[in-house]
């Protein structure tokens, strides 16, 4: 797929609970989540762990050369998931988002996760994951505030 990076990707556990509440504090994070305001320590523990015992959400760090430099989010909305990823502030602008957005349709293949779209909602200031998924291939449709991004990812069954 001509990566040029060395990117693989594991289920995060709550052992990296700290690691995704200082990404989630991040001040470009914070900006662009519905959700605008820090994240306290408590709520976010049990976040993270309701995220992790729910059967609808799946989190996964991903690791380049063995260091975690981003997270994607999934959450079940009816026959799709919804999208959250975030890269480290000291990963970004070097390729890896484009290269983390295309990986997603294979994680969703290789995990087992059954769904026909993945769906990302991304504020109209965010002009660095806009021309992400417009690169990779989602269908563009404009709200209010944000764009909504669309990429069918169903199999389509065959009787051969």
């Amino acid at each position: 797929m001509g990566y040029y990076h060395n990117l693989s990707y594991r289920r995060a556990t709550f052992d990296d609970c700290d690691l995704l509440f200082t990404w989630a504090n991040d001040v470009t994070v914070r900006n662009n989540a519905h959700n605008k305001e820090p994240i306290t320590y408590d709520s976010h523990i049990t976040w993270l762990k309701d995220k992790l015992n729910s059967s609808d959400s799946w989190i996964f760090i991903l690791i380049n050369n063995d260091i975690s430099i981003a997270l994607l989010r999934l959450d079940k909305k009816e026959n799709d998931v919804l999208l959250t990823y975030s890269v480290a502030l000291e990963y970004r602008k070097k390729g890896f988002a484009l290269e983390i957005i295309n990986m997603l349709p294979d994680i969703i293949k290789r995990e087992g996760i059954q769904c026909e779209n993945i769906i990302a909602d991304v504020y109209k200031t965010n002009t660095a994951s806009i021309k992400i998924f417009q690169k990779t291939g989602y269908e563009k449709h404009d709200n209010k505030t944000f764009y909504t991004f669309k990429k069918n990812v169903a199999r389509k069954v065959t009787n051969e």
